[in-house]
């Protein structure tokens, strides 16, 4: 895809205050964020743009997708980074992370996939290391 460095999206008004919206539900949830079908059809618009007012928030970064139906707001994502940092070098097991993190096992495994694609832990076995 080929655009002008100074191309920008240019949303509507409803539109705007759809994507703040949306973007608030995900960044005031922290890592317990509410299915993302949910938070479409409580945007106030149309689903089909609900779904494109979403990618286009991916796309800018602001919100990351790390599985099928988990969105989290990048500042929850960065939040937990920052939490992990002092354990660096450290082994920690899902029970570990579940506690550490305060979030229940529907979170903890996608997320700690996440944080070993980003390279922040390294699965061995049953446990994460990490780096």
């Amino acid at each position: 895809m080929l655009r002008l460095a100074s191309h920008k999206v240019v949303l509507k008004q409803e539109e705007e205050q759809a994507s703040a919206s949306m973007e608030a539900v995900f960044e005031k949830a922290g890592l317990a964020v509410p299915p993302v079908s949910e938070v479409l059809v409580k945007s106030g618009v149309d689903p089909a743009r609900a779904r494109t007012l979403l990618q286009i928030l991916l796309r800018q970064g602001r919100l990351v997708k790390i599985g099928d139906d988990l969105v989290f707001h990048r500042s929850a994502l960065d939040g937990l980074r920052r939490l992990l940092a002092p354990y660096k070098g450290q082994r920690l097991g899902v029970p570990q992370f579940k506690d550490l993190a305060g979030v229940s096992r529907k979170y903890a495994i996608p997320l700690l996939e996440y944080l070993d694609r980003e390279r922040i832990t390294r699965r061995d076995g049953d446990q994460r290391v990490v780096v």
